[in-house]
This record gives structure tokens, C-alpha cells and sequence, in this order.
């Protein structure tokens, strides 16, 4: 426990996890938090070849929000791109204009898709 509180000495140098952390944490705040007061979410997820996790929630208002994620270090099979606007999405990724990517090793996107 004590191994994993962050500290904050070190959180005062330039920190590249630490800088993900705080973008990660400044685009749920502004793309998800406003979602979630309407109702509670629900969502569903499938993984594919024990190495891409793909999740799916609909938030409070309607919104679709989505993750695709690759756990492997090899490039991931080609796939379906989430439907939305891309949240966050690795400049690693190869997207072609059928609609289809693969993500590089280690590679998440996140995309949120307004209701009909």
C-alpha cells in the first residue's frame, strides 16, 4: 500500500506517466462526468483473442462511449474503429478510410458517439 501512494516530491519533476495521468483524468472530467448524473451507466465488453478488450457504454444521457484497447505486444488485429469522435487515441494507429484500424502494441482508443 505505502509502495503505491504517489509521491509528491517526485511528482514535481517532469513525469511523462504523470502528465498521462492528468490528461486522462482532464478528459474524463470533461467528456464523462457530465454524463453520468442522468442515470447509472451500463456497458458491455467482449475480448477478442485474449489480447483486445473492446467496451461499450451507453452513459446517462444516451452517449455511446467506447474503449478499444491492445494488451499484446504485437500490432492488433485489423478491427472495426469505434464509432465517435476520438477522446483519446494513439498517434500509433493505422486507420484506413473504410473504417478499419489496427492499434499498436500497448494502444488504447477512446471515441464518444452523441445519441441518435
Amino acid at each position: 500500500f505505502e509502495r503505491s501512494k504517489l509521491d509528491w516530491d517526485q511528482a514535481q519533476e517532469p513525469n511523462e506517466w504523470l502528465e498521462l495521468y492528468r490528461q486522462c483524468l482532464l478528459l474524463r472530467h470533461q467528456y464523462v462526468m457530465p454524463r453520468l448524473a442522468q442515470q447509472p451507466p451500463s456497458g458491455a465488453f467482449t475480448v477478442d483473442d485474449e489480447r483486445v478488450l473492446a467496451v461499450d457504454w451507453t452513459l446517462g444521457d444516451g452517449v455511446g462511449l467506447h474503449l478499444r484497447a491492445n494488451f499484446s505486444a504485437e500490432p492488433s488485429a485489423r478491427m472495426q474503429r469505434p464509432r465517435g469522435l476520438a477522446i483519446y487515441e494513439p498517434e500509433a494507429l493505422e486507420a484506413d478510410e473504410a473504417g478499419f484500424m489496427r492499434l499498436a502494441p500497448f494502444a488504447v482508443i477512446w471515441t464518444l458517439e452523441n445519441s441518435a
